[in-house]
């Protein structure tokens, strides 16, 4: 019905069968205050009771849990996935052409390409360039690039690069992307050398890239090249 929660998979619970409670007296909402309707079940025979903490409207404008308060898409708490829309927002500049970019250095080089450091007057990026004789030639290349970019433009978490644009000239194909100023999980593990990760550092690291695989699954997506060279930490960790 329409007075049904709105809830998350993990909130909800694996039972079949939920029974939700009505409670006599409204509750105020956590975000706008409102008067609403609380709601309470049991997720499973083993748990404790849940309730609903904020209203449907607002749970529909934030496209939010009602009880945890999570982005039903990225599985993210709510100010953690706004803070990465504005970061979002903030990197697209529409009117960035290839000439207003300047070279930094190199960051690295793969199967297909080489990704640059570059920077314009407003922000630093990292862009990818893939040779066009190449992608001619072998049409596997060419159809990796065209999936390539069409994947990325198709994804928005903030546990993935973000990617801003592309360009071409008459020698390569530029995919304009989110420089990640950090280290990738192989270095980090060279700086480590023979110790060990701490366990709540491992639970960080592993449970962040099942955040992101998961959003890859939901969107019908298969990461076939996940390796700690392609996993990358920003200066927070």
């Amino acid at each position: 019905t329409s007075e049904f929660p709105i809830l998350c998979d993990t909130c909800l619970g694996t039972s079949k069968f939920v029974r939700m409670i009505k409670a006599d007296f409204d509750s105020e909402c956590k975000i706008c205050k409102r008067p609403f309707t609380v709601f309470s079940w049991k997720p499973d025979k083993n748990s404790r009771y849940k309730r609903t903490e904020i209203c449907q409207t607002c749970a529909k404008l934030k496209n939010a849990c009602q009880t945890c308060l999570f982005d039903l898409q990225f599985g993210l708490p709510v100010e953690v996935r706004d803070k990465y829309l504005k970061q979002k927002i903030a990197l697209q500049d529409y009117q960035c052409s290839l000439n207003d970019l300047y070279f930094c250095e190199v960051l690295g080089k793969g199967k297909f390409g080489q990704v640059d450091l570059v920077h314009n007057k407003k922000h630093v990026y990292a862009i990818k360039a893939i040779n066009r004789k190449d992608a001619n030639t072998h049409k596997r290349i060419a159809t990796y690039l065209i999936n390539e970019r069409s994947i990325m433009i198709s994804l928005c978490h903030p546990l993935i690069v973000k990617f801003v644009k592309s360009f071409k000239s008459n020698n390569f194909v530029f995919l304009l992307l989110e420089y990640v100023n950090g280290i990738s999980l192989k270095e980090l593990e060279a700086i480590y050398n023979t110790k060990s990760f701490k366990v709540k550092e491992v639970r960080f690291y592993i449970g962040s890239i099942l955040l992101g695989l998961s959003y890859l699954h939901f969107k019908k997506i298969v990461h076939r090249d996940i390796k700690p060279g392609n996993i990358m930490i920003d200066k927070n960790g």
